[in-house]
């Protein structure tokens, strides 16, 4: 029914054209609303609406409420609602299982007294002290008297509370640190640790082997870890005075020529952990790494044959060149210990300086010094020129002697 609506008078006086199924009327004189359904205008407000057949908000809550209580609903006491069951895919029903025999499966009256895995670890659990009700815990500080069981010294307190797995894991697993060692360098070289004769020019390449610092697992702790000490510079020195770089020319001098290398290094940057696994606080503090090696400088004592019969007919080149021994003089040192027959010429021996002979002996073992003469000649080494004394048994006839026990001093 499409409503229209219009303002009349009263009901008495609606216009032909406002009558009809569907109009709304606004009474002036009653101040009320009409509707027309077909069957003329029928008062819906105003202050004499007749309610009669109709029932109050009370009476229709209390209708409701008597029919819901009088309402026989069965209980659904042991029923699951439709979200609760699980879903059956993949499972058989009993009708398709057809001929499969379920013979030695076990039914769940069979499973009455056997343990679910989720049980025993929670019994477990509760027996190694977790912290769940039940566990086993000490109730009272425990002090360590007169044993030592891994960390457990005596004179060790266990605090209250100490479940057993604590205590096991204090017994049982003993906790090993790791002990730092610094890093270290070695100078390099190729005349480092040599020896070479007084006078001799060497060119000199240094360099160094750094090692970085390590921490490494006490007793019983297999570890070892760099420590990541990282350098920052090396400086290069000679007799303690610093080089400007790591090369050097070097005429020998007599006795140890001392080359050094000083690496300076960063502190650690590795943390290093104990046998728990647990970070440590050990550090390598920055630092300097030093390596000194020697270049020796000696002398050299000269030993031959020669037709000369007088230490100022040799020069610096008949001294070289004679060669029935050579060697370094080192302090008090006896050479030739086993005995020497000459050519039937003249015995030479030829020294620094600085040095002298002491003694020879013939093959009856009679000091045949007195037999010798001698006198100083410049010989050349390397670049210098050192002056040597020569010594000259000298012999003409043609007579072999034999000689031995040299000592110089």
């Amino acid at each position: 029914m499409k409503l229209k609506h219009g303002y009349i008078q009263n009901t008495e006086n609606i216009p032909a054209e406002h009558s009809g199924t569907g109009w709304v009327y606004f009474s002036e004189d009653d101040k009320s609303i009409y509707l027309n359904t077909g069957n003329g205008p029928v008062k819906f407000s105003g202050s004499d609406v007749d309610l009669s057949q109709y029932y109050t908000i009370d009476e229709v809550d209390n209708a409701i409420e008597d029919k819901v209580a009088n309402l026989d609903i069965p209980s659904l006491d042991g029923y699951a609602k439709k979200e609760d069951i699980p879903s059956l895919d993949g499972y058989l029903k009993a009708d398709e299982l057809g001929d499969i025999s379920l013979e030695g499966y076990a039914k769940l009256d069979d499973l009455n007294g056997y343990a679910t895995e989720d049980y025993v670890a929670e019994q477990i659990k509760n027996i190694s002290g977790s912290g769940s009700e039940g566990s086993s815990a000490t109730d009272k500080p425990i002090t360590v008297t007169g044993v030592n069981v891994g960390n457990l010294a005596s004179g060790v307190v266990i605090p209250e509370g100490s479940t057993l797995t604590d205590i096991l894991e204090m017994m049982l697993c003993k906790t090993i640190g790791v002990k730092s060692v610094s890093p270290s360098v070695v100078l390099t070289g190729e005349a480092l640790g040599s020896t070479y004769e007084v006078g001799t020019t060497i060119n000199m390449q240094l360099g160094y082997s750094f090692t970085d610092g390590k921490f490494v697992g006490e007793t019983g702790y297999n570890y070892s870890v760099n420590a990541g000490c990282a350098v920052k510079e090396a400086v290069y020195s000679k007799n303690g005075a610093v080089l400007g770089s790591s090369n050097d020319t070097l005429v020998v001098p007599e006795g140890d020529t001392k080359y050094s290398v000083s690496v300076k290094y960063d502190a650690s940057t590795v943390t290093p952990v104990n046998n728990m696994g647990t970070e440590l606080v050990n550090v390598i503090a920055a630092g300097t790494a030093t390596s000194t090696k020697s270049v020796k400088g000696l002398y050299k004592y000269f030993m031959g044959y020669s037709t000369k019969t007088s230490y100022d007919q040799f020069n610096s080149n008949d001294v070289r060149a004679l060669a029935i021994s050579s060697g370094y003089i080192t302090g008090n040192k006896t050479f030739v210990e086993s005995p020497i027959t000459s050519d039937g010429t003249s015995i030479v021996i030829a020294c620094p300086s600085k040095y002298s002979l002491k003694s020879i002996q013939n093959g009856v073992n009679a000091n045949i010094l007195a037999n010798f003469e001698s006198g100083e000649v410049a010989v050349k080494t390397g670049d210098i020129e050192t002056m040597y004394t020569v010594y000259v048994y000298p012999i003409t006839n043609g007579a072999q002697v034999e000689f031995k026990n040299i000592i110089f001093e």
